[in-house]
């Protein structure tokens, strides 16, 4: 029989679990104490085997005595610089192995943290009381010594406190803000119970029992001002400093048993409140309990009430009482918490298989939505660890999707999937990032987003909406470390309207990556055909997500988005509508061969790659050109009248950047910008009729006006 989450029995079964795991680390990559005692040991076999071998000569004896305890203190050195490199081991672990036992829990992660920076106190510890050289200065090393203590116990208190608040449904700047209902009339029960539990959760995750973080700065500060002045007056200071030491390790101590006291009990009583808030509320009152969903974090709550608020959420399902909004919060809250328990994975299956229809499209579009690395993907190959699971969910997608398909005779809308750099915004060239030099750096391409937004046919402005996708080839890391640079310029472009909604991103892969800078020198765009294999690879399983949706890819030639796109285009789904490749590269990119063409990508040059390439694989310079061919190829997947509105961006967008850089637009980048954005303008105007104009001034106007604004600001 197993015991439950919450009992102490299963609390202290984690614990040791991690710390079992942790040390079997440090077996392998043979660290801290073992490799200092295996140290320790050889030193004083190399002063036995010293002095024996030069026993005959007594002055010789004396000198090869003193080397062996040089050497002695050496390998003392040496075994605290292998300490500290193998708990970086057991830190670098922690960061790139995601998917280990080390973050099956909050807990494991919290113990397994406060393992590493015990280590690496002892290991100091041992260090200083071993190092004889370091006599004559006690009071000072009794000092640092404290302060290591110190700075190590709250640490692990910081790391320790495992009921973390985790942020709620509406935190990040999302479309979810869009989907959270208007009342007319607030249910009181929930209201107030929402009100009630924030404050009760807030007690127990915002309580500090560690210092503060200017009472700790300054008891750091004083601290380092005593090792100072045991530093410099040894001979008079080492014996109050030492007892001073003492007195400060034994206040220490107190305050982690204090701590370990509120952890044991009063932070138990609070928890035990929550739950009997949360099961009195889902008992009376169905509307007001969706209502406290959206206003707490049920992360945070699942974390704190564990299976027994598992337990009420499962039992609100089955009896009906979750409306769309709800469902999606709590699938949510189970991937932020961790989904590595198969009760939890089989709870985010039993929510998503009770969605139908466009309401199963509606919770997929919230959890995309998130405004974070966490995202639908993210949830279902990654998260969702137990194949059958897995199957059960793409299963169910696949059957909804096929009857939406029946019901709207076709798909329900259109994906735009596209790369970042040298494609929504300009690299200037910077290596490896991309190799465009032709715009200012971090410029976002003329008529890029409004491309976007056309071919996103479903918009609605104040509807929750994810069918901007952005797939990169920058990789993933840990956590948000690597996407949230990303977001930060997805929100700074949605905040200034020129974004039409907050997008999805699809990190690389981190290995592809690192080849592909690593060998670009000597292999040139080859390098970057593992890149585009990932590509592909994530828009296979991304479309297993959405198959009632098609799919629009963009990228560029630089790197590996050509090799991707043309095995979209050719993948057996047929979800892939097109393909459209800014061309950056100055040379041959990397491609298959097309059909009736050379075994090698290196023997068609670029004018042989346009012509045999596909209508639906576009190449352009100018995101004016490629609304044109995309139309061409596919009317009802860019009208005429969407044609239109690029261009008309296209001309703002390119005045805003001749406006911040002019030295940019009076060069020959410039020049040539200003010419394929003209060139791009007038198939378009031949196209809409001879009746159309595009109000573009003249680059001699454009000129003249800059230098008025030049004349004006003198």
């Amino acid at each position: 029989m197993f015991c439950s989450r919450d009992s102490p029995i299963y609390f202290l079964a984690i614990v040791a679990l991690t710390i079992a795991f942790a040390f079997f680390l440090i077996l392998i990559v043979a660290v801290a104490s073992i490799v200092y005692l295996l140290s320790h040991e050889k030193g004083h076999e190399l002063i036995n085997a010293l002095s024996n071998v030069t026993s005959s000569m007594e002055a010789s004896c004396s000198l090869d005595f003193c080397a062996a305890h040089d050497m002695e203190r050496t390998f003392d050195r040496h075994a605290l610089l292998q300490s500290y490199i193998g708990c970086a081991v057991l830190a670098i672990l922690y960061i790139v192995w995601e998917r280990s036992p080390i973050h099956r829990f909050v807990t494991t992660e919290a113990v397994y943290k406060a393992i590493v920076i015990i280590l690496l106190y002892l290991a100091s510890t041992f260090w200083e009381q071993s190092t004889t050289k370091l006599a004559i200065i006690s009071g000072a090393i009794a000092i640092r010594s404290t302060t290591f203590a110190l700075v190590a116990a709250y640490l692990v208190m910081s790391y320790a406190d495992i009921d973390t608040d985790i942020p709620d449904f509406f935190a990040r700047p999302s479309t979810r803000r869009f989907a959270r209902p208007k009342r007319d009339k607030l249910p009181p029960r929930g209201v107030r119970f929402a009100t009630q539990l924030n404050e009760r959760m807030l007690e127990v995750v915002g309580s500090d029992q560690t210092l503060s973080g200017g009472s700790f700065a300054t008891i750091i500060f004083l601290l380092f001002l005593l090792e100072e002045l045991g530093l410099a007056f040894p001979n008079y200071l080492s014996g109050i400093l030492s007892d001073a030491s003492m007195i400060l390790e034994l206040v220490i101590l107190y305050g982690i048993i204090r701590w370990a006291l509120w952890v044991l009990f009063k932070r138990r009583r609070d928890i035990s409140e929550i739950r009997k808030m949360v099961r009195t509320l889902r008992s009376k009152d169905a509307d007001g309990f969706r209502y406290m969903l959206e206003h707490v974090s049920v992360g945070t709550l699942i974390n704190l009430g564990g299976t027994e608020v598992q337990d009420i959420l499962r039992e609100s399902l089955e009896e009906g009482m979750l409306d769309n909004l709800s469902k999606a919060i709590i699938i949510d809250a189970f991937q932020k918490t961790g989904l590595h328990g198969f009760r939890e994975q089989c709870e985010v299956r039993d929510l998503l298989l009770s969605c139908h229809g466009n309401d199963l499209v509606y919770v997929k579009t919230l959890l995309d939505g998130s405004g974070g690395y966490h995202n639908l993907s993210k949830l279902i190959f990654d998260d969702v660890s137990f194949r059958s699971v897995r199957d059960e969910i793409l299963a169910h997608f696949a059957a909804e999707a096929e009857q939406l398909r029946t019901v709207h005779s076709g798909r329900v809308g259109v994906k735009v999937l596209s790369d970042v750099d040298d494609t929504l915004l300009s690299s200037a060239g910077h290596f490896p990032a991309g190799c465009d030099q032709s715009y200012p750096h971090k410029v976002v391409y003329p008529g890029c987003l409004k491309l976007y937004e056309c071919l996103d046919a479903t918009f609605s402005p104040g509807q929750p909406s994810c069918n901007l996708v952005f797939l990169s080839a920058r990789p993933h890391v840990f956590k948000d470390l690597a996407e949230e640079a990303s977001y930060q310029v997805f929100n700074s472009l949605v905040s200034s309207s020129s974004m039409h909604s907050i997008p999805t991103l699809l990190a690389g892969k981190l290995l592809s990556g690192i080849w592909a800078t690593l060998t670009f020198k000597c292999i040139g765009v080859r390098a970057w055909k593992p890149v585009g294999q990932d590509k592909y690879s994530t828009y296979t399983k991304y479309i297993k997500l959405y198959p009632e949706y098609d799919f629009v890819f963009c990228g560029d030639d630089g790197q590996g988005d050509l090799f991707a796109g043309q095995h979209m285009l050719e993948d057996d789904s047929g979800l892939c509508r097109a393909v459209v490749i800014h061309r950056v590269l100055e040379g041959t990119p990397l491609h298959e061969p097309f059909a009736g063409g050379s075994d090698s990508s290196d023997d068609d040059d670029e004018e042989g790659l346009l012509r045999k390439s596909p209508a639906r694989l576009i190449f352009h310079k100018s995101y004016v050109g490629a609304a044109l061919d995309i139309h061409r190829a596919d009317p009802q997947l860019l009208p005429i009248e969407k044609v239109a509105e690029v261009a008309n961006s296209a001309i703002s967008d390119l005045e805003s950047i001749m406006q911040t850089w002019p030295k940019w637009y009076s060069s020959s980048h410039g020049l040539a910008a200003d010419q394929d954005l003209r060139a791009c303008l007038a198939r378009a105007e031949s196209l809409l009729g001879p009746t159309f104009k595009f109000n573009m001034p003249s680059r001699e106007e454009y000129q003249m006006a800059m230098c008025g604004s030049s004349d004006d600001e003198s």
